[in-house]
């Protein structure tokens, strides 16, 4: 019951009519027809109202509840309102003005949407929870990378710098690889027969994610071209 639907009821009720109770609060009639159009009367007006209507002013305040946009539109349509129509029919809507149907196509959507949620969110906690703890050779080649590049932009004095990137963060770092070259001036180039064979090893205690190391290295011959690398040995604690 809206504020306006209460002040008029207690005016019916006391025996009143508008224009009776208009003059017993010395204001115009169309006041109290907005009073009881919903309109909240003012400060000064609300105790001589409620005496006049013998009620509590608590009463007239707490009378907040107006028509709901879904009550207003069912209203306006044709549609029962509550259940003192003769055609109310609980099941048929709902206190938010949608049908039995409608809400049950509602709960499903909400409910695939949560399974759909805690599904995505599952798959990434799992994911987490088993996530590698310890840095391997079986999953090494996912999170080491190795570059060779000559230490001062040429291979003429024979000085290189192996830089080796780790995109995870590792405590305890362990890494032994070897590199391989084949000589320009060696004959034919065969991959699986490298003329230089060289072994690296770098350590450190704590290595930033994605944080570049580098080991600095020379070889024998001048005319050299880097191939390949393999890493024969690798340890640490995955964070």
């Amino acid at each position: 019951m809206t504020r306006g639907e209460f002040i008029s009821e207690k005016r019916r009720q006391k025996g009143l009519t508008v224009e009776e109770l208009a003059a017993k609060l010395k204001v115009s009639a169309d006041t109290v027809r907005e009073w009881e159009e919903g309109a909240l009367p003012d400060s000064e007006y609300i105790l001589p109202l409620a005496e006049a209507l013998d009620i509590p002013a608590e009463d007239i305040l707490k009378q907040e509840k107006e028509e709901s946009y879904y009550e207003k539109l069912n209203r306006k349509m044709g549609y029962p309102q509550g259940p003192k129509s003769p055609n109310y029919n609980p099941e048929e809507r709902g206190s938010n003005g949608y049908f039995r149907a409608e809400r049950i196509i509602g709960y499903v959507i909400m409910s695939l949407f949560m399974l759909y949620v805690v599904i995505f969110f599952g798959r990434e906690l799992f994911s987490w929870l088993n996530r590698p703890r310890a840095l391997t050779l079986e999953n090494c080649a996912e999170i080491v990378e190795i570059e060779v590049d000559p230490a001062n932009g040429t291979v003429i004095d024979g000085k290189y710098t192996a830089s080796i990137r780790v995109n995870r963060a590792v405590h305890d770092f362990e890494i032994t690889f070897i590199l391989k070259f084949y000589s320009v001036f060696q004959g034919s180039y065969d991959p699986e027969e490298p003329d230089i064979v060289k072994t690296l090893t770098k350590r450190a205690t704590y290595v930033r994610e994605n944080e570049t190391l580098e080991v600095d290295f020379g070889v024998e011959s001048r005319r050299i071209l880097y191939t390949d690398y393999e890493i024969t040995a690798v340890s640490g604690e995955l964070e």
